[in-house]
Order: structure tokens, then sequence, then C-alpha cells
């Protein structure tokens, strides 16, 4: 279905006028010819596809149509000359015959409709000529000869030839929609596919001959698959093989169903698709063959396959595409897609095997994809850390392929593999070597993001190696020549830090904290400050104390000189029975309590800013019921002078261990200095209410009883 002539659908609405003229010429030559011939339309004498000269057309006009013939006789006798080329000799001819019928002169116009006919067989005008040469027979009465030319004519009118000549009109239109011609695309960019399926459809309704028919049903098909339709488009394609399973196109008809399956993600629908057409078409020298092989590697997800079992089922497939079709132009892209598949799956060794495969081919030296090839393997090796051959490898492209698209990007991979190589040798704690590849990295490439980063690491490196002078001199260094920023601000925090915590040199921590004054870290050295200039004091029991112990508390205090220390004796049997626990003695409120012993401690070695931790010796009370053992149960409270906190302290050897079920208590208690059971060790039982019972344990230190509370 050729487009030539055809510029754009503006242009091709002009040619509908002799389509539409000869679709109404039966009706037109069964009119009363009395009525057409008195008022004969302006048409009739002028179209714009065919002018007619001014003069014959007043001629026309003002009904003298024997005049007309004559100025057309004389005109058609004349040679062409440049003023007249857009005169078409057949509509004069066919003008010359309607002016002598329109005369009332039927034989001439016969003889001046046959002459036409003969003359230019194929002219434009000859099927009208034969329908005015039916009329004007049928005014001088010859019925007879008039019905064979409406007979013949109504016989090609209902043929396929002339079904397939109006199909042809459609599908003129619907070529120019589906693939424009170059200057055309120029209007409307791209196809429209939508309209070229209409055009198609039409042409479809008007039915055109089998062997285009099936032309028609496949572009139709295609159009929908064009249109994202793809279940229109695969159900069309599937149709299309069904019902024309000889017909050339059957082969195309299949490979765009696998692709219509595959885009609505029916992997094995599409696969099962491209192996029937690859066993039916086996030898076929069509590209369609070669395409559908190296496709079928896409219906196990290659590049990106989802398992083990895909991955190799994919690579075989492409693998049997490069036996059969080791030239054809996807040849590389099979190559660089089993190796982007085995990257996926993280399997690089076979990544590589692949692309040295594909460049040591010299089948390939010049195709396309060796500059892909080349930046792929640099990406493999990147990525086993192998970073001098990824160096090498992608230094190798840039040499040889200047003008690629991926050749700034490989300039960044080559520095970012550089500066790896630092980090790998620090992550390795080769912190020498690190130093070394980063110092050069510095050198080389002093405007790089990373660069105060790496002025960090340095002070890291040197943290860790517990060199904490050249750890801070390293981030001073950083500081100075990249103020302000994150960076910049990590680094003085670990000045600081460094200070307070490995050098004990708080005040000058305290200096550098309050640098920070910007970046990611200005809020913990605020918090830093806050604590280091801040009174604290706490104070914890860590245990109980056995008799033969002097117990102690353990005193953590910040800028606190000295504290006063209150000892209060608690009678735990006392509180008990009231609170019916042992614990929350630390809340009381003891202040307004003479305290039964009082003493001041001071906190040795104490230095401004730093956080101390001391112990205090508490000395026993002692007292309570006889048959209690020796024993003392103390509030300890410590104060500063804005400060204060409280402690329990107890001193006991006995220890008990107690299980209890809804009706019964099973105590069994023990000196854990001689590690014997006590005996007779006194009991109070509560219910959280009330002291409901009161026991001992037997000489074996064990009690049991069950209770009704």
């Amino acid at each position: 279905m050729s487009t030539d002539g055809l510029r754009s659908p503006k242009t091709l609405g002009a040619w509908l006028t002799p389509v539409l003229l000869l679709a109404i010429s039966v009706a037109w030559a069964a009119e009363s010819g009395k009525q057409n011939d008195d008022k004969p339309e302006r048409a009739v004498f002028e179209t714009e596809a065919e002018p007619t000269p001014p003069a014959i057309n007043r001629l026309m006009q003002d009904r003298k149509y024997a005049e007309a013939a004559a100025a057309i006789d004389k005109l058609l006798a004349e040679p062409p000359t440049a003023d007249k080329q857009d005169v078409h000799r057949d509509w004069l001819m066919y003008l010359k015959g309607r002016a002598l019928h329109l005369a009332g002169r039927y034989d001439e116009a016969v003889a001046a409709y046959e002459q036409l006919e003969r003359e230019l067989p194929e002219g434009r005008w000859v099927r009208r000529a034969r329908f005015g040469r039916a009329v004007s027979l049928t005014r001088k009465g010859d019925f007879q000869s008039a019905e064979k030319i409406y007979r013949e004519q109504a016989a090609w009118l209902l043929s396929l030839d002339r079904k397939q000549e109006i199909a042809d009109i459609y599908l003129e239109f619907a070529d120019a929609y589906f693939k424009p011609a170059p200057e055309q695309q120029l209007e409307q960019q791209q196809p429209d596919y939508e309209k070229a399926l209409q055009f198609y459809n039409q042409a479809l309704e008007v039915g055109p001959k089998p062997e285009k028919r099936a032309e028609v049903e496949l572009l139709a098909a295609r159009c929908y698959q064009a249109l994202g339709n793809l279940q229109e488009a695969a159900t069309r394609f599937a149709r299309f093989s069904k019902e024309h399973p000889d017909n050339k196109l059957d082969l195309e008809a299949r490979f765009r169903l696998g692709e219509c399956q595959f885009g609505q993600n029916q992997l094995e629908e599409a696969r099962r698709t491209w192996q029937d057409l690859l066993a039916e078409y086996a030898g076929d020298k069509s590209p369609r063959v070669a395409e559908a092989a190296f496709q079928l590697s896409q219906t196990w997800r290659l590049p990106r396959p989802q398992s083990e079992e895909e991955l190799e089922l994919g690579v075989a497939s492409l693998n049997s595409f490069l036996e059969q079709f080791p030239e054809h132009k996807l040849a590389g892209k099979a190559f660089l897609r089993i190796a982007s598949s085995y990257m996926s799956r993280g399997r690089f060794d076979e990544a590589v095997a692949s692309i040295q495969k594909f460049l040591d081919d010299k089948r390939y030296a010049d195709r396309e994809e060796a500059p892909d090839a080349q930046v792929l393997l640099g990406r493999c090796y990147q990525l086993q850390k192998k970073f001098p051959a990824a160096l090498e490898a992608w230094r190798n492209y840039l040499a040889q392929h200047p003008a690629h698209r991926s050749w700034s990007e490989v300039q960044r991979q080559i520095v970012n593999t550089e500066f790896l190589l630092g980090y790998e040798a620090k992550l390795a704690k080769h912190y020498d070597q690190a130093r070394k590849l980063w110092g050069e990295f510095l050198v080389k490439y002093p405007l790089d993001p990373r660069d105060p980063g790496i002025l960090y690491e340095f002070g890291r490196m040197q943290f860790l190696e517990q060199k904490y002078d050249e750890a801070i001199n390293e981030w001073r260094r950083l500081v100075a020549k990249y103020p302000k920023t994150n960076q910049a601000s990590q680094a003085q925090f670990m000045i600081a830090a460094t200070l307070e915590e490995k050098l004990d040199k708080l005040p000058e921590a305290l200096k550098e904290f309050r640098k920070v004054t910007w970046g990611t870290h200005a809020a913990q050295a605020q918090a830093r400050i806050a604590r280091l200039t801040a009174r604290s004091l706490a104070i914890v029991t860590e245990r109980v104390f056995r008799t033969n112990e002097t117990p102690k508390i353990k005193l953590t205090t910040r800028n606190v000189e000295k504290v006063a220390v209150r000892v209060y004796a608690i009678d735990m049997e006392t509180y008990f029975r009231k609170m019916h626990l042992a614990s929350g003695v630390e809340g009381l409120d003891i202040a307004l309590i003479d305290p039964d012993r009082t003493f001041e401690f001071e906190a040795p070695n104490y230095a401004e800013y730093q956080q101390l931790e001391s112990e205090i010796e508490i000395p026993l009370l002692t007292g309570g019921p006889a048959n209690a053992p020796p024993a003392g149960v103390m509030a300890v409270t410590v104060s500063g002078k804005t400060l204060e906190a409280t402690t329990l302290v107890m001193v006991s050897d006995l220890d008990v261990i107690i299980k209890s079920s809804r009706d019964e208590v099973f105590v069994f208690a023990e000196n854990l200095r001689t590690g014997k059971p006590w005996p007779k060790a006194r009991l109070l039982i509560s219910n959280g209410q009330q002291v409901f019972a009161e026991a001992q344990t037997g000489d074996d230190g064990v009690f049991q009883k069950s209770y009704e509370e």
C-alpha cells in the first residue's frame, strides 16, 4: 500500500472528490435528464482538482453548449503551453461530451465520450465518460446499448476489484497515519496509530481481497499494540495465526503475539509462543527468528533473574542464540545481557568471562556494544574490589572511545575507585597504606567533595592508633581548610572529646567544645558543655553487705568538692508492717528527722569539670529485736550545696528463697556466710493489706504452710 503522492491529511482529503463523484454516478445517470440538462451544477463545469479555462466556463454557465464544445475542440488542438499545463486533457474531453449532450447533440456526445475512452483508457474521467455515454444513449432512445453500459458498471461497482479500490482509499489514509512520509513526520512528529486503526477497520468493513485482507488485519493488530491495548492486540495476533496458518505473515503475527504476552507479564505464555515460532520456522531466513531466539531470555527475567534457575535457563537460551546466530546484530547485546545477569546474582567471575569472550572475538571488534562491554568489565572488577583491574579496564576504555556516551561517567567511576582503594585499606586497618593512597587522591583531586571526609579519617586513624596528639593535629588541619562544613563540625567536636576523654584536659576540652557553633555536632557539643559545667551528684548501693564487711556506697560527682553524709537507722519490721513491702525506703521524706550519724566527705583528687567516682564507707548502726540476725538497714543521704540523693544500705547474712501460690507459702532461709540453713528466722506474712500471719523457719531453715488468705 503506497503512500506516494500523499503529503498530509489535508491533501488526502482532496482525493475524495473524484471518488465521491464516482460513487454517485449511477444515481446521477438515472435522474431525469430534463432537470439536469436545464440546471447544470457549477461543479460539473469546474472543480478544484480540474480547473476549466474561464472562457469555456462562462460559455457553459451561459448555456452556450455548442460554442463551448467548439472552444474545447480548439483548445485540444493547440499544443500545450506553460500557462495550460494544469488543464487536464481527459477532463476537457469529458466536458466536451457533456456540452454536446446538453446541446442535444447526443450522437456527437456519444462519439466524444468514446473518443475519451479510446485515447485515454486510464484517464481519471473515463468511468464518468461511460456513464455519460449511457445517459446520451438513453436520451436518443438506444436503451439496449445504455442498459449494457449500466449492467457492466453495476457489475464493476459490486466486484472485488471495486471493493479493493475503495479499500485502497482507506488504506492510503491508514498507511499515511501508520507510517508518515518524512516530510509529514515533521508536522505531526510521530505516527497516529489511533487514526490509522480507524481507517484499517473501515477498509476491513469494505471487504478487500483475501490476500490483502490478511495484511490489513495484521496492521490493525499492530495499531492496537502500539496504542498499548496489548490484550486486544494479542487476541488479534492469535486469531490471525489460527485463521491464516499458511500466510507468509504468520511468523510476524506469532512474534508480535509473544511481545504482547510479555508486555502483559505473561512470561510462560510468551515463552511458549516464541518457542513454537522457533520450532515452526527453524530454517526460515526471516530476522524475526533470530529476534525471537534473543527475546526468549527475557521470559526468564534476564537481565534481572529472580533465582539461580531463571539465571541458568535464561543464559542457556542466549548461548543457544549465539551458537545459531553468531554474527547477528544482537550478538553483542546477548553477551552484555549474559554478563549483566550474572552480575545481578553476584557471580562476577562468570560475568567477567562473558565480557572477555566478547571483547576477544575479532568479529565483534567494531560492534557498538564493545565500549559498553569495557565499561561493564570495569564495573565487575570494581564490585569484586579488584580495583587495579577496574582502573585498567576503564582507562583502556577512555583511550579507545573518547566520544562514547559513558565517557564522563567512567571518569567519575575512576575517581570513585581511586577513593575506594584508600577506603578498603582503612577498613583492613592498613592505615599507613590508606594514608598514602588518600594523600595521592587529595593531590590529584583537590576539589573532590570527599576531601574533607578524607582529612577527618586521617585524624580518625591516628585516634584508633592511640596517637591522640597527631589525631588532634589532623582534625585542626581539617577545621582550618574547610571551615563551617559538617566535617569540620565533627572534627572540632572530636578535638574536644579527645582532650576530655583521652588526655584528661578538661578545661581545654571545654574551650574546644565552645568552638563548635555550626554543623551536625553543634548540639552534641552544647550537651557536653552543659555536662562539664553542671554540678552533678549520684549515689548507688551496689549490693547487700555481710556482717563481716564494711558497707560502702558509690558516689559519682562533677564540680562538687565535698558532700555531707547523713545516716538514718531503719526499723524494717515496723516499716514492713505499715507499708507491706521492703522497697521504697529511698523515697521517704527524712529531711526533718535527726540523723543517727553525720559526717563530711571530700572527693579525693578533686578537679574542676572532672567526673569523679568515690566510695564512702558507712559505719554500721546495730540494734534490733532479740533473735534477729546481726544486721543493719540504713537510709543514707548525701548532699552538696544544691544537690541531694538517698540510697538504702543493708547489712545482713540472711538470704531467703520464697515461693508462693494462691493458698500456700514456702520459705527457705540460709546463712550466706556459713552456707547453712537459718533456723528460727522470723517471718511476717502479708497479703498486701495486712500482716495476717507471723511464723519462724524450722531447724532446717524451711517454712511451708497453707493459708486461706
